[in-house]
């Protein structure tokens, strides 16, 4: 580098030192040394600190001084302090009391602050000081200075003899009202729309906890007089039924109180904008009685055969299937069932109303604290869960919820928990967490129900009570076919009992008619005997097969009656033939054949027990009467406690439409039942899955219980009725004429000729030829045999063929 250049390159960094000097002299001092900060920053903030403590001991002498007063016992606070109070009133008048406010304030905001915003928050207070005393001061309505004592004292009489004049008296009110308004936004800095909505909110606030108070007040009332009044009046009408000698429906369900051991929903409500929960639903007695469980309201006026609910409404609406002679045949009454007690259910610590309710602010923690916002908006208590309906917060994805069930179950402590994501028809996840205690669902209680008692179909049955207590009942006709699958001992033969039973208070036997087949010979066997059944329970498994292809055949032929008269369904042809009968129609050749056709009900215990037998038997049968049966009002219903793949195959799977899910031990076996995961997190005794056909998704629902004794009760009654009328001679001889030998077969000409011209005897040809099965193919072979047509079995060698082509021709023509 060229020396001319080194040079200027020295001047100009000597240049910058020179400046850089110069400015720290006169920012730091003549000596051009910087104080030590952390000694400077230390001695101001002590200095501040002291300051503060001086002004709150000023601030409560003050306040000593105003409470002892000017002539009340002076020693307390000495001259100073009667000089003080004397100044103090002469001051700020009414208003000296805030006057040591202001002054612990200002003590408070420079303590804490020390500096920076500290003079607006400091101007904000006098500000508010100065227009409380002129507002007092107005009040008071004495503008004069020498009228200390009152109102706003000396300021506020000050202020006002310069605002009056000014703006007048109304105009001085609006302008110290800004003041405070002001005031406050200085002394809090806050911003005008944040200040009106903390006032909202405070209001809001204010009015909700008058609207719990007067709520807490009104359930508490009610309670008391329930407690008091409902054992009295329970007590009168229980003696009343007594006398009569009635069964009635307990007065507490027609005032809309289901048994205490259903739980019914609770109706809890959270609102959306306070997360706070909204007691509703317990004050519906008063004003929503479509929020309770139907009941059975008695007509008045008329007397029922004591519990016969059921039989009054099939007085009332006679079916065109009831035949002469069954014109006495009475339906069950309702008393022959239990009826739960009416005492209130004990209930475990978590099922209390604020457990529950913290249960659900617990929840919304939890979320919280794995960074998912969402909010419980609705409790529902049930039978056997309470279900806490949660609304995701925007842009949470269902899929975190969903993911976080086994992090929820530990923090509410629970067993397990069951999440439906998301809840059919709301834009709401359910989390149902299980309670302390189960309440039984008797089937009384569902019978007993509205949507039970004003269905006219005869395959009406009974289900159980949803999460919300709700009954819950189905049309055998429009589920189609059911299956019925869960582990032992988690209520699967209990609901195939509620399902017949329901049938059996339903319907007569000329209208149903009951084919049972228990290979296990434990469920079933007790409805031997009773008149709706087409055959005795069949108990063996080897048989079984033969009934089913009785039950198709007899479909073949309702579709060939069907044909006849230009109907398609079982309904049309009852339809018809009533018609028929009214009005005489038909010729006498005919009208024999015109009678009203029951509907037929196959019942299957154990589905896994026919599979081991004969699964290709049982499969293609089932399979048959699946697709083809429902408009001949044939219906099935399959029940299996071992749901694998080879006993519920898929093409059983696809033709049953309507599943009942009850507890199983892995997803694995959900899936095979309901094509989905869920019945792995049941919790056994009858909760299950009902999934009917056309639901979006599956309906959890705590079965109804039905006990042994009930059911001997149901059966005894319905034998008392009269005989059972079998066609199981009949399905028995059908299943020995398939044993006969294979040259009765419409086939047998024709296997013989395909034979000798081939010269080859073979089952699988005969098979593969005619497209028949192993059993007939093989029965047309020995045929053959014991004509002499072929030579006997020689092991793994083909059969020798003893008639040659040109013999048989000429047997032919001689046969011509």
């Amino acid at each position: 580098m060229p020396s001319g250049g080194r040079q200027r390159q020295a001047a100009g960094k000597r240049t910058t030192a020179a400046i850089r000097g110069a400015y720290r002299s006169t920012r730091n001092g003549k000596n051009g040394k910087r104080p030590r900060g952390g000694a400077g920053r230390s001695r101001s903030g002590l200095t501040v600190e002291v300051a503060g403590v001086l002004l709150i001991a000023l601030a409560l002498f003050f306040l000593a001084s105003l409470a002892v007063g000017p002539s009340q016992r002076p020693g307390l606070v000495g001259l100073l302090g009667s000089i003080v109070a004397k100044t103090l009133s002469g001051l700020a008048g009414t208003g000296a009391w805030l006057l040591p406010v202001v002054a612990a304030v200002m003590a408070v905001d420079i303590t804490i602050r020390r500096g920076g915003d500290a003079a607006a928050h400091l101007a904000g207070v006098l500000v508010i000081l100065i227009a409380i005393l002129s507002i007092l001061d107005l009040l008071d309505a004495s503008t004069n200075a020498s009228a200390g004592q009152k109102g706003g004292g000396v300021i506020g009489a000050v202020t006002n003899l310069l605002l009056v004049p000014v703006f007048g008296r109304l105009g001085t009110f609006v302008m110290a009202g800004f003041g405070l308004m002001a005031g406050t936004m200085l002394a809090l800095d806050m911003r005008l729309g944040r200040a009106i909505r903390g006032v909202i909110r405070g209001l809001a606030a204010l009015g909700y906890g008058m609207m719990r108070a007067v709520i807490w007040v009104i359930l508490s009332a009610h309670r008391v007089a329930r407690s008091i009044l409902l054992p009295a009046f329970e007590s009168q009408q229980s003696d009343h039924h007594d006398q009569d000698g009635g069964d009635k429906t307990n007065s507490a369900s027609a005032r809309g109180e289901g048994p205490s051991s259903v739980g019914a929903s609770t109706g809890r409500r959270i609102d959306e904008s306070r997360g706070a929960i909204r007691l509703a639903g317990e004050l519906a007695t008063w004003g929503h009685p479509e929020d309770h469980l139907p009941v059975v309201l008695e007509p008045k006026g008329s007397t029922p055969e004591p519990g016969s609910a059921a039989a009054a409404t099939a007085e009332e609406n006679p079916s065109p299937l009831d035949a002469g002679n069954e014109s006495s045949y009475t339906l069950p009454p309702l008393s022959l069932l239990k009826s739960p007690a009416r005492k209130k259910a004990a209930k475990g610590p978590g099922d209390a109303p604020g457990n529950v309710i913290e249960r659900a602010r617990l929840l919304e923690e939890t979320f919280r604290s794995f960074g998912v916002t969402a909010k419980v908006i609705q409790i529902s208590k049930g039978p056997v869960v309470t279900r806490y309906e949660v609304q995701p917060g925007f842009g949470v994805k269902v899929s975190r919820i969903v993911n976080l069930a086994d992090d929820l179950a530990l923090a509410l402590a629970s067993s397990g928990i069951r999440i439906e994501a998301p809840i059919p028809g709301k834009s709401a996840v359910g989390i149902e967490v299980p309670n302390s205690e189960i309440s039984l669902v008797y089937l009384r209680d569902v019978l007993e129900a509205d949507e039970f008692q004003k269905r006219d179909g005869r395959l009406t049955v009974a289900i159980g009570k949803d999460i919300a207590g709700g009954p819950v009942v189905a049309d055998l006709t429009r589920l189609l076919h059911v299956l019925v699958a869960g582990a032992t001992g988690s209520g699967k033969s209990v609901c195939l009992n509620t399902l017949i039973a329901s049938i059996l208070f339903k319907a007569k036997p000329s209208e149903v008619k009951l084919l049972m087949i228990d290979p296990k010979r434990v469920e079933l066997t007790t409805y031997d005997g009773i008149p709706h059944l087409l055959s005795p329970v069949v108990t063996d498994a080897r048989e079984a097969a033969g009934y089913l292809r009785w039950v198709a055949e007899e479909m073949d032929k309702r579709y060939r009656r069907f044909a006849e008269v230009g109907v398609r369904n079982i309904e049309k042809y009852n339809e018809f033939v009533a018609k028929a009968a009214a009005t005489g129609g038909g010729n006498e050749g005919s009208r024999e054949d015109l009678r009203p056709l029951p509907y037929i009900v196959v019942i299957i215990d154990e589905l896994g027990d026919l599979m081991m037998v004969a699964q290709k038997d049982v499969e293609d049968v089932v399979c048959q009467l699946a697709f083809m049966a429902r408009a001949a009002g044939i219906h099935l219903i399959l029940a299996t406690q071992r749901p694998s793949a080879d006993v519920i195959t898929g093409v059983i799977k696809m033709n049953i439409p309507s599943r009942i899910a009850f507890a199983v031990p892995s997803q694995v076996d959900s899936r095979v039942i309901l094509d989905t995961g869920g019945a792995e997190r049941l919790l056994g005794k009858g909760d299950m899955l009902f999934f009917p056909v056309g639901a979006p998704k599956p309906i959890r629902v705590q079965g109804a219980y039905v006990s042994d004794s009930e059911i001997e009760s149901i059966v005894e009654f319905v034998k008392g009725q009269g005989e059972p009328t079998y066609e199981a001679e009949s399905i028995a001889r059908e299943s020995e004429s398939d044993e006969t030998l294979g040259e009765e077969d419409a086939l047998f000409d024709e296997a013989v000729r395909l034979v000798i011209e081939t010269q080859e005897a073979s089952i699988s040809k005969l098979q593969r030829r005619f497209r028949i099965g192993y059993n007939r193919a093989a029965r047309l072979i020995e045929a053959m045999e014991a004509r002499g047509i072929v030579g006997p079995y020689e092991g793994s060698r083909p059969r020798k063929v003893l008639v040659s082509p040109d013999r048989f021709t000429c047997s032919r023509l001689s046969t011509k």
